[in-house]
């Protein structure tokens, strides 16, 4: 099956990760999602804990380690460049493009989306991540030359669902 055929919606077992954003609507709620297709590289999702460190003088380790943050960064890079790609990725608007003229304002309010990644399970299982609250956070340097190939790179970043009491505040990961 060709790749252009394999999208998120019917993904085949095997094939690469595919992944999908939407403008944020509300807490948990799912937004309509723009299909960006396959990533250009693996999708990496970067979980990172501090710890502050408890040690006693009776004692020459530590004697406890309790989390006092909690971070999450997704990565992935967008085999196709669009400019509606590209405006996501600077974190604008929509409106900041019109008839292929992408007018960037550094001083946009900040936006917020929805996250989908579709990757291989364990055997023939497909895993489904959505994650509810998220913000580009770091965009790759992009190589503007004859030769080679223009891909985006973006580091995503996840916040905490404020409004929740439940235990997927950040988001959740199912298998099927």
């Amino acid at each position: 099956m060709p790749a252009s055929v394999v999208t998120r919606t019917n993904y085949v077992y095997g094939a690469t990760t595919y992944v999908a954003y939407a403008p944020y609507v509300a807490a948990k709620a799912a937004g309509t999602f723009v299909d960006v297709g396959a990533t250009a590289k693996p999708v990496e999702l970067d979980f990172k804990r501090t710890d502050k460190e408890i040690e006693i003088e009776q004692q020459l380790g530590i004697s406890a380690a309790y989390p006092i943050k909690r971070e999450l960064d997704i990565k992935w890079y967008f085999q196709e460049s669009t400019m509606a790609h590209l405006v996501t990725i600077l974190g604008l608007p929509t409106s900041a493009l019109s008839a292929g003229v992408l007018k960037i304002n550094p001083s946009a309010p900040e936006i917020y989306y929805q996250l989908q990644i579709i990757s291989p399970g364990i055997v023939t299982k497909v895993r489904t991540d959505l994650f509810w609250r998220c913000y580009p956070k770091a965009v790759e340097k992009m190589i503007l030359a004859k030769k080679d190939e223009l891909v985006y790179g973006l580091t995503w970043g996840v916040i905490e669902e404020p409004d929740s009491a439940s235990l997927d505040n950040w988001g959740k990961i199912t298998e099927a």
